[in-house]
């Protein structure tokens, strides 16, 4: 099935498991644009929203601001057997609580593309401030973005991390404080 949401607003939503605003998976295209993410939390994955296996996913202009998870504070993927493209999004203050990825969190089979993004004050208890690929046969490209201020408390990767085979490419970005 296809799911498209444009120029909509998401704010303080919550979720036991998975996904505390959008929850797909299972042969699913996504298009998200336009849209505000603000305060949502979800108790294991992604905070704002949790993508699972062959999803197809496209996030253009978003903003994602405050939300919480274990893992993925923000957004997290797993299994998509594609490639999740992320283009001029802005991921601030976005937690992984006791996890990895304050913003983003990859998980097996994740490919991802994210270009002209802009990451500022995530953290991660775990590894990748913003962004965590633990990607086995997963590619993160990362493209003309800036990262600030992002952190990671107890563990590696204030920016980005990666780990199990991931392959991690960046171009044209820049890092700061």
């Amino acid at each position: 099935s296809d799911a498209t949401v444009r120029s909509s607003s998401f704010t303080g939503n919550s979720a036991g498991y998975y996904g505390g605003a959008i929850y797909t998976s299972s042969t699913t295209t996504l298009v998200v644009e336009d849209t505000v993410f603000d305060a949502n939390t979800a108790f294991y994955y992604g905070g704002a929203i949790y993508l699972y296996y062959y999803v197809e996913a496209t996030l253009t202009d978003n903003t994602f601001t405050s939300n919480e998870s274990t893992n993925g504070g923000a957004l997290y993927v797993q299994q998509l057997y594609s490639t999740l493209t992320i283009d001029t999004n802005s991921f601030s203050d976005n937690v992984a609580t006791t996890g990895a990825g304050g913003a983003i969190y990859t998980y097996y089979y994740a490919d991802m593309d994210v270009t002209d993004c802009t990451f500022d004050g995530n953290n991660a208890a775990g590894v990748g401030g913003a962004i965590s690929a633990y990607s086995v046969y997963g590619a993160t490209n990362v493209k003309d973005s800036t990262f600030t201020g992002n952190s990671s408390t107890t563990s590696g990767g204030g920016a980005i991390a990666t780990q199990a085979y991931s392959e991690l490419a960046v171009t044209g970005s820049t890092f700061s404080g």
